[in-house]
């Protein structure tokens, strides 16, 4: 297995942005299709049962690239119309639990919903979260 990936990866280099364009593109143009050609791919459907053990593993890399692509193409297609509720995040606590502590210096609201711009400061994005799952996540209230 160890000389499919020699073949395919050059030894990792430290190289500037204009070097790797240039083995980018050779890589492309002259390695890539190099391996391609060398691979063992049979006419017929008969023929993938005579391959021995080292031209499937030179196989290997290929299709295992080809069916993740399809499977990741099938995930997206199958789930691009489905939108699902996010959870409440306060599922058993109270929702008239305050949440302000006493702080030495002024007073901030911080983020507790992820949802904040400002971030790690609220601001307000935890309405839209809130109406949308019927919670009710606020900031961490830190006052004098």
């Amino acid at each position: 297995l160890k000389f499919v990936w020699q073949r395919l990866l050059p030894p990792p280099t430290t190289t500037t942005m204009s070097e790797f364009a240039s083995l980018f593109q050779q890589y492309i143009t002259v390695q890539l299709p190099q391996y391609l050609q060398s691979l063992p791919i049979p006419s017929s459907f008969d023929g993938y049962l005579e391959l021995s053990q080292d031209e499937w593993l030179t196989i290997l890399p290929l299709f295992s690239l080809v069916f993740s692509v399809i499977f990741l193409v099938l995930v997206q297609l199958t789930s691009a119309g489905t939108t699902t509720q996010p959870e409440p995040f306060n599922k058993d606590k109270s929702h008239e639990m305050k949440k302000v502590a006493k702080f030495n210096g002024k007073k901030m609201a911080v983020c507790r919903c992820w949802q904040s711009k400002k971030f790690p400061y609220c601001d307000g994005s935890h309405n839209k979260w809130n109406e949308k799952t019927g919670d009710n996540i606020g900031p961490f209230v830190v006052e004098k």
